[in-house]
């Protein structure tokens, strides 16, 4: 994690297939904890898992057959919910880390060229995969209730 975070900041130089090896380990790291949970039946929602490498991978010209399997034998998502805003939303939005502390924009967040082809790829790959693309440039309220609809549908509840 700290090499990564070193990476996302600036500080340190990695090839793109390093970076996305790192990312992958960082999961790998993970997965007892998710065998855990998995064991109880507990209902897990993880922010990025695979899926963000793979489009980031993506746009850093990787291969997708590449990417995918260094994920091979790590537990698959059940269901994939993309928040989907505008790239001009995006940028008027701060980053904040999961207390809601405001935080630095990292090395991909500074680059709108960038952020653009990632939120291409995200629309693409979330439609040829099934994803449940929602319009998160809605009011908070019915992006949450959109969220809570998809999660009881996929629930059974």
């Amino acid at each position: 994690g700290k090499e990564i975070r070193k990476y996302l900041d600036g500080k340190r130089k990695f090839t793109p297939q390093v970076i996305h090896c790192l990312l992958a380990a960082n999961r790998w790291e993970k997965l007892d904890e998710i065998l855990a949970a998995e064991e109880k039946n507990s209902v897990l929602i993880m922010n990025r898992y695979y899926h963000s490498n793979l489009i980031y991978g993506l746009a850093n010209g990787l291969k997708q057959n590449w990417l995918e399997n260094l994920d091979v034998g790590l537990p698959k998502a059940d269901l994939v919910i993309l928040l989907d805003v505008t790239q001009k939303e995006s940028f008027s939005r701060s980053p904040r880390n999961e207390k809601g502390k405001i935080m630095k924009r990292d090395k991909f967040e500074k680059n709108e060229e960038f952020l653009r082809k990632i939120s291409k790829l995200y629309r693409a790959i979330g439609k040829k995969k099934h994803w449940k693309i929602i319009d998160a440039s809605k009011p908070k309220l019915e992006v949450h209730e959109e969220i809570l609809k998809t999660f009881s549908k996929k629930l059974g509840l």
